[in-house]
């Protein structure tokens, strides 16, 4: 009988691990597109998550995410009847800044090199 309760006891730990990482996996994609917010919302969902993830992921599957908090208004373009500005540092784009911060070098001087190998920055 032993055996079977302790089988039981982690059967039940192993489902509130599973419910734990999906109730993770859940506030972190809300909370990146805007559905869910840092502070008192974030606690609330994922005290509703550890009770019943199933009404956690029902409730999120409502909420709208604020476009705001996860892309530019304008699309990156400018403005209209604004003239774009040049960036002093070209257009380096995401990758070329991930290496000037994985090797420690500014976006100026990463800007600089490329402009002196003739590659467009």
């Amino acid at each position: 009988m032993s055996v079977v309760n302790e089988l039981r006891e982690q059967v039940a730990a192993l489902g509130r691990q599973l419910s734990g990482n999906e109730v993770t996996t859940l506030l972190t994609a809300a909370l990146n597109d805007g559905r869910v917010l840092k502070g008192a919302d974030e606690d609330w969902a994922r005290r509703l998550g550890e009770k019943d993830v199933a009404l956690l992921r029902e409730h999120l599957a409502t909420r709208q995410p604020i476009a705001a908090l996860s892309g530019l208004q304008t699309g990156g373009n400018a403005p209209q009847g604004i003239e774009a500005r040049p960036s002093p540092l070209g257009a380096l784009d995401a990758p070329a800044l991930a290496a000037c911060h994985a090797f420690g070098h500014s976006a100026e001087t990463i800007a600089t090199m490329m402009k002196e190998e003739g590659q467009p920055s």
